[in-house]
């Protein structure tokens, strides 16, 4: 029995959140774990008109007084049902000739955070857990903390409220990054508690793993159980150096609920190069 692809995908438009999924929808992207954004291009065919125009305005690129739109993707499989693959800004939407005209949305992890400032001190002395809680706070974002936590000194930032989680990678010595809506902080090169995932040629992979300067980079079928930060232990038989346990760093989507594809390519770090960073 064939298990049919799901794919979705939550637009703001006006102040209503609309819901696709029956159109030619594709979502494309990557996410990684440092504090550049996460990064999606969304194309849906056939909307009509009058969401069309209404979006297209909404995203004006040249009219700055707007605010950003929210565009969630959510991917799965009927077995399974779906699971959230990606939350952004909409910074641009533009449109392809007809006859099957495609909505393209191009969007960012905190792209309106960006532009806004903040101006933080924690006093001679304030924890890495509460430090990060504020910051995920202030972007409006749950903290999912799994780092060894410790004293910073003299705590002191101001600036664009997105840049504050590289800050918070500098002074805690640690990962953190934007997933979608949480903010994660956990040590470096540590896999997140939980997250381990055995990946085969029986099980999803698809062709044969290779070997980069950073680790290992493959390509598997969507599944919604692999995240940054999670432990991969990955078998190769025709590639044995890839065999082992690894950090996920980059994840690239390419999916699509009308065409073939439906993958990510994985790349990783090895587990056990401790003490150094790889991020």
């Amino acid at each position: 029995m064939i298990d049919k692809r799901l794919l979705k995908v939550e637009i703001e438009v006006g102040n209503t959140l609309r819901t696709y999924t029956d159109l030619d929808i594709s979502a494309s992207g990557s996410k990684v774990s440092n504090e550049i954004p996460n990064e999606f291009t969304i194309q849906i065919s056939n909307l009509s008109k009058s969401v069309r125009d209404k979006i297209l305005t909404e995203t004006n690129i040249l009219d700055r007084n707007l605010n950003n739109k929210k565009v969630a993707v959510y991917a799965g499989r009927e077995s399974t049902g779906y699971s959230l693959v990606y939350k952004g800004d909409i910074r641009q939407a533009t449109i392809t000739q007809p006859p099957d005209i495609k909505l393209t949305l191009i969007t960012y992890t905190g792209d309106t955070a960006k532009f806004e400032t903040v101006s933080r001190s924690g006093g001679e002395l304030i924890k890495l857990s509460t430090l990060s809680k504020q910051v995920a706070n202030s972007l409006g974002l749950q903290l999912l903390f799994q780092a060894t936590d410790k004293q910073i000194g003299s705590y002191n930032y101001t600036g664009s409220k997105t840049k504050e989680v590289e800050n918070l990678n500098k002074v805690g010595g640690v990962n953190a990054y934007i997933d979608d809506d949480t903010l994660v902080v956990r040590n470096r090169n540590t896999p997140l508690i939980g997250s381990t995932i055995t990946v085969n040629k029986n099980n999803g992979r698809i062709g044969i793993p290779t070997v980069t300067e950073r680790g290992v980079s493959f390509k598997i079928l969507y599944d919604s159980r692999i995240k940054i930060g999670s432990q991969v232990n990955l078998t190769s038989e025709l590639n044995v150096i890839a065999t082992g346990q690894w950090v996920v760093y980059k994840l690239s989507y390419d999916l699509q609920n009308r065409n073939t594809n439906f993958y990510i390519t994985v790349e990783a770090t090895n587990l056990k190069l401790k003490g150094v960073s790889r991020n």
